[in-house]
């Protein structure tokens, strides 16, 4: 992991897109102290786009959007804590990025899926409903639950209803066939064991 300063110091730092689109972002020249927009490339092939700036564009990024804290761009892994920690973004582990939203979509499970629930900004739900459909095309099996989540929570914010209603309720496993004629016929080898 490299520290704070260490990464300051270079003259570039990159940025990465694992998404599929490319995405907007506003970069400062602080050469003339103005303001240019900036392209990310979406990933390609299974490589993300990326893009190198500097420390005042990742300041002036975190500043003015929400694409660092939502996860719509990544550092490298060695710079990660360190850049999240000086942008005051503590709870960086918890935001979901492209990677985690495929794997609850592919591998649901009832806290994955609060997850999704509990999102509370647009650009997550969006990102979750574009690698959702992202998936489906590529043919991927996905259960019908999740997709009613993710339909179901960006439906809401359509609704401006930030906080959102959905509940999961756990599905009880019923027992098998099989199960039950094994209990049907222990009952009855236990019955003529009476009789006996």
């Amino acid at each position: 992991m490299n520290n704070i300063e260490t990464i300051k110091s270079r003259r570039y730092i990159r940025i990465y897109n694992h998404s599929g689109s490319s995405i907007g972002i506003p970069l400062y020249v602080s050469d003339n102290r103005t303001i240019k927009d900036g392209l990310i490339k979406g990933a390609r092939n299974g490589k993300p786009g990326y893009v190198d700036v500097t420390w005042d564009d990742i300041c002036y990024m975190n500043d003015t959007t929400s694409v660092i804290k939502d996860g719509a761009v990544r550092f490298d892994k060695e710079d990660e804590k360190a850049i999240y920690e000086e942008l005051a973004i503590l709870d960086w582990e918890s935001i979901l990025f492209d990677e985690t939203i495929e794997d609850i979509i592919l591998h649901p499970t009832m806290e994955k899926l609060q997850k999704l629930i509990d999102t509370d900004d647009l650009l997550t739900v969006e990102k979750m409903r574009s690698k959702l459909h992202y998936l489906i095309n590529a043919g991927a099996d996905i259960s019908m639950k999740t997709i009613e989540v993710i339909n179901g929570r960006w439906k809401e914010f359509r609704r401006n209803q930030r906080v959102s209603n959905i509940t999961l309720v756990p599905i009880k496993a019923s027992k098998s066939a099989d199960e039950k004629d094994v209990e049907k016929l222990q009952d009855e080898v236990a019955a003529l064991k009476a009789m006996v």
